[in-house]
């Protein structure tokens, strides 16, 4: 790799001047060409030369880039991206402590908790993540990915750290893991929340999802820790995996490193003992609803203690009104029934917040929710299920149908619907919101599900506007 070690000592180590879209590149820059499983980046050498490139990185073989002079040929690509992501954080980003944050559920609202405790506390820290990424001195810009891209990724990493920034909380996908997006960066303290099926389109069955989202133990720095929920079935099996450093348990059900007890649950927020064999105990009272509100708090709460963070500063943090976009976000209605919009697309994030709310309504409880197209059709006969089995009244509308027909996915929707009478369908989701909130009752609860955050809709080819949460706004002034 010496010859790599010259090329970024050339471009001092800079991310912005590394890319993998030939698009992208400008004067000096590096272009590493990536082999996709769709798209062959050596396909684009001559077009990134012509943008200028100082180098380029191919791999050598049947079907490689022919010799030149500006090309440097390696075995293995990604081998060599991550080398040159570990070298540029090594040396731009070195500075900061990353939390790294896993799972199916609750990534968000971890890594939004671990941002507001240190923030509160006046620690400066940046967040990379689905609903956006902030990289210090108020500088928010939306996220088009999860996990950005490894040439984004240590752009961001760069910036954060040159804000001034010591921590930075982020969600790894498991696309990301199994990609190698995050390749080569060192996290201080990850965290593996919970794992239920869910893109099983792309990883094929729940082994194989299990051990892309367990690379994020691959990330770890030694002196480092890992917190995993024991009270998942699947993630209590890699205890004795043996890429773990410092392992952290927590749990609410069984004995574990960190816990929580004397919980009380209530629709203006929760009450629970964290209590841990090295820190003692904290109690919490905040103003998040749920018991998967309790599970967060617990992953942000390991991740934070086992990182030197003392115990009232988490406290302070989980008991300053924390707010997660999308996440079970209450709308000021100034009705006489109340209003929640969720991301919960998965049957589990449905299943945990239709239970909660069930139990706060005194009316009914009244969800929309759809499916999303082109993804995951083995959960949606299961979400009918779970929603028309728990919700009182269920419409069933569109989510984002992309390429694929409505009638499809509802369809699909409706093959775990066995026999139920309450639920409707209404496709077009803005008439599917108006609908229950014309017809909600004193007492009744609404939950809107599945796009959370989200500010748009796909049909077809197209993204147009649309969000959930100015949807109700609108609605209700109206």
């Amino acid at each position: 790799m010496k010859n790599i070690d010259e090329l970024l000592e050339k471009v001092s180590y800079d991310a912005n001047r590394i890319k993998i879209d030939s698009r992208g590149v400008n004067k000096g820059d590096i272009f590493i060409a990536l082999k996709g499983t769709a798209i062959d980046g050596r396909l684009f050498v001559d077009d990134a030369i012509k943008a200028g490139a100082e180098r380029v990185i191919a791999e050598r073989g049947p079907g490689g880039v022919t010799a030149q002079e500006r090309i440097i040929e390696v075995d293995n690509a990604q081998q060599a991206f991550t080398y040159v992501n570990k070298r540029i954080f090594e040396k731009r980003a070195s500075s900061l402590s990353i939390f790294g944050i896993t799972g199916t559920n609750g990534k968000t609202t971890t890594v939004f908790m671990i941002y507001d405790i240190l923030r509160r506390s006046g620690i400066d820290c940046g967040l990379l993540g689905t609903v956006c990424n902030i990289t210090g001195k108020g500088k928010i810009s939306p996220s088009a990915l999860t996990t950005p891209g490894g040439d984004e990724l240590n752009r961001y990493l760069q910036e954060i750290s040159a804000n001034g920034c010591k921590y930075t909380a982020m969600e790894l996908s498991s696309h990301a893991l199994e990609q190698g997006r995050a390749s080569g960066i060192s996290v201080r303290s990850a965290v593996f929340t919970n794992i239920t099926p869910e893109h099983l389109d792309y990883h094929h069955n729940m082994k194989e999802y299990l051990k892309s989202k367990s690379k994020i133990f691959e990330l770890v720095a030694d002196g480092g820790h890992t917190a995993i929920n024991i009270d998942d079935a699947m993630i209590a099996t890699l205890k004795q995996d043996k890429r773990i450093k410092g392992l952290v348990t927590f749990s609410i059900e069984n004995e574990a490193d960190v816990t929580a007890r004397d919980i009380k649950l209530s629709r203006d927020g929760s009450e629970f003992l964290i209590s841990s064999r090295d820190f003692g105990e904290i109690d919490i009272r905040t103003d998040l609803v749920g018991r998967h509100n309790v599970y967060n708090s617990l992953s942000a709460a390991s991740a934070l203690l086992y990182s030197g963070i003392p115990p009232l500063v988490i406290k302070k943090g989980l008991e300053s009104g924390i707010k997660v976009p999308g996440r079970l976000e209450k709308i000021r209605s100034g009705k006489d029934f109340d209003v929640y919009v969720d991301y919960a697309h998965t049957p589990n994030a449905l299943l945990n917040v239709l239970e909660c709310l069930k139990g706060f309504a005194s009316g009914q409880l009244i969800c929309v929710f759809g499916c999303g197209g082109n993804r995951d059709k083995e959960k949606r006969p299961v979400m009918g299920k779970i929603a028309t089995d728990i919700a009182d009244r269920v419409i069933v509308t569109d989510d984002n149908p992309r390429r694929e027909k409505s009638d499809d996915i509802v369809k699909d929707i409706e093959k775990g619907i066995c026999g139920k009478d309450n639920y409707c369908i209404i496709r077009p989701r803005e008439e599917a919101i108006a609908h229950a909130v014309r017809t909600a009752a004193p007492g009744d609860v609404i939950i809107i599900a599945g796009k959370g955050h989200e500010d748009y809709q796909i049909i077809g080819d197209t993204k147009f506007d649309f969000s959930d949460i100015e949807t109700v706004n609108r609605l209700l002034q109206n």
